[in-house]
């Protein structure tokens, strides 16, 4: 069975290791979706992980709001350049209740290549949105 390899991009380092150590948990006790998530804590990282093993990862997970750097919609984009099968998810708190501001953060995920945007929720939500998001694309992937 392939592993179903994730990678997590968050600029935050305590929300970057409890998202890996929770996504892990669920990958092991997991039958079809057996894999191991790997952090990034920046998008340049997250680019550089991918060029020195294009095939290791399946799945990424981007934070749309990166701080310094390429910010979550440039990552993606070059990600996607760079593995064109990658499913990539972008996710955030949404800074803003505009409606407007937030259809416009989702066109820019959607338009640079993610296959879906998400608006966490609570903090203990976000492995298991994760998950979920992991588990779609993998069976997508395998139609």
């Amino acid at each position: 069975m392939e592993n179903k390899n994730v990678l997590i991009v968050n600029d935050h380092p305590k929300e970057l290791e409890d998202l890996v150590r929770d996504m892990n948990q669920l990958l092991r006790n997991q039958d079809q979706l057996q894999g191991e998530a790997v952090g990034a804590l920046s998008g340049e990282d997250a680019i550089d992980l991918v060029e020195k093993g294009p095939r290791d990862f399946q799945f990424a997970v981007v934070d749309q709001d990166l701080g310094s750097g390429m910010d979550g919609i440039e990552t993606t984009r070059k990600l996607v350049d760079l593995r064109t099968d990658l499913y990539v998810l972008v996710y955030t708190r949404v800074p803003s209740d505009d409606p407007e501001m937030i259809a416009k953060f989702k066109y820019e995920a959607l338009a640079a290549g993610a296959y879906r945007y998400l608006e966490r929720g609570s903090e203990g939500q976000a492995p298991k949105e994760i998950h979920d998001f992991v588990a779609a694309m993998d069976q997508l992937r395998r139609l």
